[in-house]
């Protein structure tokens, strides 16, 4: 797909209400989803994990968007956000949720045009069905991702059809060209893979029980982890004593071993005091409204660190209010860097893999078949950056592997599947500009993994669509 196929749509604030407009319609004529989603929002209040930091005493400090939030909910709520901040700003923000919320609604809108292939009429009907798995927290990612990825095909002249849960089997969409059935998958990774959560949880516990011995009043501070292992369950009390002495003691660098295993602390930055910083907008009242005043103040930017904390490096945390004089006020910041080797063994290679095993067996007897995987490309670009031992001898880059070895591999061991196919989510691309269906690489519409011996080949025309450009590390 060169330059000048790529569907490139314009769309100002209009476009995105009526997407979300469609979308939520859509929900609430298959279900009482208006009804759900207000009690999401009245149950977010109700239980203090989401409030005006104007309602947020002091003492408590709470945090705009501390909850994690229904995805689908979230989403839609984030939109509509975004929209009404357009009204007060004369700006709209093509934030990754909002581009979501305009690609399901774009589906939606050639949702009836879609054929349905399904082995009886019990149960559901079609349109139910995406709705309840839209509805279920566990389904809504992949339900988006299909619904995205036949619309797509669909607009791009393709014959497609949608298939019902469980009376096939093994498919979410089937693509005819040339009197030919191309069976696909649609999988959509969330934005952190299984060790990286575990990570955000094990930093997370280390902070909190620094924070259970010690009390260091307004202060931030920045440190580093380094350790040739990662730390564990076992590691954890004693690398948050160790923190709490360095801390306690202002010390530059601390150590300790546990179950010979050696962590080294360095205490790379301390802050004394809260940081007040002048504002003249209004009191932030929405999770948007939150991101727009963290964007404009950088609330850890006072500490000197490398890494983004709140990225799959590190862990971070900052306690944020607005005083009676309309200054904000940042304390208790800190960013915590782990500098390990996080991803020897890297836990998405199991995801991607398991996921491709087990579609190649849901779709064995309907070839040719294709399964896309729509993952976060910063997922991406950290295995490209990261270098690790080749099957062939030498060394190659942790997505190399993946894609040029593992994947390989395995698909030339199987007779189903004809190509694996990756893509990612973008945002906003120049003025309003949103690339619909957005690959991997600004250059790059996709990135493909063919069988070079299939059973049955793909159609030339489907296979010209999703061929694409290698993702390479330079």
């Amino acid at each position: 797909m060169d330059d000048s196929e790529r569907e490139t749509v314009e769309l100002d604030q209009y476009d995105v209400m009526r997407y979300e407009q469609l979308l939520s319609e859509f929900l609430d004529r298959h279900s009482n989803f208006e009804d759900q989603l207000s009690e999401w929002r009245k149950g977010l209040n109700r239980h203090g994990e989401r409030v005006s930091l104007d309602e947020a005493p002091e003492s408590e400090m709470s945090i705009a968007n501390a909850r994690e939030a229904h995805p689908l909910f979230s989403r839609i709520v984030t939109t509509r956000e975004e929209t009404n901040r357009y009204f007060r700003t004369g700006n709209i923000r093509m934030l990754l949720p909002v581009v979501d919320v305009i690609y399901a609604g774009r589906a939606i809108e050639v949702f009836d045009e879609l054929g349905v292939i399904e082995a009886d009429e019990t149960g559901p009907d079609i349109a139910e069905e995406y709705v309840q798995r839209l509805l279920n927290r566990d389904e809504t990612l992949d339900a988006l991702f299909e619904l995205e990825t036949a619309s797509i095909f669909h607009r791009r002249g393709f014959d497609t059809k949608l298939v019902k849960e469980g009376s096939v089997g093994g498919r979410d969409i089937v693509v005819t060209e040339d009197c030919t059935d191309v069976s696909i998958e649609c999988k959509r990774k969330t934005s952190q893979v299984p060790f990286d959560e575990k990570m955000e949880i094990t930093g997370k516990t280390i902070s909190d029980k620094v924070w259970n011995q010690i009390n260091i009043g307004k202060d931030s501070f920045a440190l580093r982890i380094s350790s040739d292992t990662p730390p564990k369950d076992q590691h954890i009390d004693q690398l948050a004593d160790s923190i709490a002495e360095l801390l306690r003691n202002r010390w530059e660098e601390n150590s300790v071993t546990v179950d010979g295993d050696k962590f080294h602390i360095e205490l790379l930055d301390y802050y004394e005091g809260g940081r007040v910083t002048e504002y003249e907008g209004r009191i932030p009242r929405t999770a948007s409204e939150m991101d727009e005043l963290r964007e404009k103040i950088d609330p850890l930017g006072h500490l000197d660190h490398e890494i983004d904390p709140m990225d799959t490096d590190g862990h971070g945390d900052v306690q944020i209010f607005v005083n009676e004089l309309g200054q904000v006020v940042v304390m208790n910041a800190y960013a915590m860097e782990f500098d390990f080797p996080k991803y020897d063994e890297i836990q998405l290679n199991d995801w991607v893999m398991n996921t491709i095993r087990s579609a190649s067996s849901q779709v064995s007897g309907f070839q040719p078949s294709v399964v896309f995987i729509d993952l976060p490309y910063i997922v991406i670009e950290q295995m490209q950056r990261r270098e690790t031992e080749s099957y062939h001898g030498g060394t190659v880059s942790q997505w190399q592997r993946l894609a040029n070895e593992q994947i390989i591999g395995l698909l030339n061991k199987s007779d189903s599947l004809n190509a694996i196919i990756f893509s990612s989510h973008s945002e906003q691309h120049g003025d309003n500009v949103v690339e619909m269906g957005r690959p991997i690489a600004v250059d790059s519409p996709i990135h493909s993994i063919f069988n070079i011996d299939p059973e049955e080949e793909l159609p030339s025309r489907i296979k010209e669509f999703i061929e694409g450009s290698h993702v390479d590390p330079d």
